[in-house]
């Protein structure tokens, strides 16, 4: 009886929806959102700085406006299904029918915040699927971004959709967000002994993070199988390099000399990165099946955002470091000082 009355409340709400509207939260009725010096992602130079919603580059200190992609220059939210009817002529409501109309509510909620768009990029040495993402399940980590404006430079970092990440720069020298004390505490004795941190990683929702120092030296809190991997590249003297986690436990681990341990999830991928672009150098993993793959000779990646497609096919270099998360958010770094992020 509870599931038939929510059920038909359901396709009220439903079916009335269009009959409402109210002031966009984002753009406060204006229809147009404005972004100014300060705001965005910059580049090597901080003399341009990255729209967040069109992802077009734009001088510093020059104002920037797009449609609101909230309310698509509406300065009102409205339903956009045309359908304002529903009717069900059978009297006995079964809960595979209740169950299809709460998905395809939620299906629709989804579907209204998703960003980009769905493609594939074979240009500037990069190669792989891209997708739409949705940028409002991601925390966002303000101090690393001030951090890296104020030093205008980072070599590495790793980073969740969850609001922990760390960003690396001049060898040893970090700063960290919202990270787990175990692994801020290592940070400060890596720090304090002046050993290179090589690579740090997060998984997207933080379930598990690793990371990557001197030549074979590694603190993480990663699945049995991680450790035993990390170890056997140790045994072989193989110095570890970059380690990519997702939080179902499966791994992608790099080796100096382009060794690359791996579940068997990542393997195909791997192999196809390899034979088009040589030695693996990077990896980044994210929640939903998105891999990125830096290696020698250019950028191998399957279901990345189209967020970062849009910054990978503009650089005048090769990446080094590709960090990315399922909510299209990104650091790229050549390895030394040119940086483009967004957190």
């Amino acid at each position: 009886m509870k599931s038939r009355l929510f059920f038909l409340f359901a396709i009220f709400l439903f079916a009335n929806i269009g009959l409402f509207a109210q002031t966009c939260t984002r753009c406060h009725g204006k229809g147009i959102i404005y972004f100014q010096y300060g705001t965005g992602t910059y580049g090597h130079n901080n003399s341009k700085k990255q729209c967040p919603i069109c992802h077009q580059w734009v001088p510093s200190g020059v104002s920037h406006s797009d449609p609101c992609p909230s309310c698509n220059g509406r300065g009102s939210i409205r339903s956009t299904n045309t359908n304002h009817s529903s009717r069900n002529n059978n009297s006995s409501q079964t809960n595979g029918t209740f169950e299809a109309t709460q998905n395809f509510i939620l299906e629709n909620a989804l579907n209204a915040q998703l960003k980009g768009y769905d493609g594939f990029l074979d240009q500037n040495n990069c190669y792989g699927n891209i997708g739409k993402y949705n940028p409002n399940n991601h925390v966002y980590l303000n101090s690393l971004t001030n951090k890296i404006k104020e030093l205008n430079r980072c070599t590495s970092g790793g980073f969740s959709s969850k609001g922990a990440g760390v960003i690396i720069f001049d060898g040893y020298g970090f700063q960290a967000e919202n990270v787990p004390q175990e692994l801020l505490d290592q940070l400060f004795e890596i720090n304090r002994n002046e050993q290179t941190i090589k690579d740090i990683t997060f998984s997207d929702n933080g379930t598990y993070w690793c990371v990557v120092y001197n030549i074979n030296g590694w603190f993480a809190l990663a699945p049995q199988e991680v450790y035993d991997q990390l170890n056997s590249m140790i045994d072989k003297e193989i110095g570890i390099r970059s380690v990519a986690l997702d939080d179902f436990g499966h791994y992608i681990i790099v080796g100096d000399d382009g060794t690359v341990l791996c579940s068997q999830k990542y393997q195909n991928i791997v192999n196809e990165a390899r034979n088009k672009f040589g030695k693996i150098v990077c990896a980044s993993t994210t929640l939903h099946g998105g891999v990125v793959l830096c290696c020698d000779n250019g950028v191998y990646f399957n279901r990345i955002s189209s967020s970062v497609a849009d910054v990978l096919k503009k650089l005048d270099f090769i990446p080094k470091v590709v960090k990315i998360s399922y909510t299209g958010h990104y650091l790229i770094t050549d390895g030394n000082n040119y940086s483009f992020y967004w957190f």
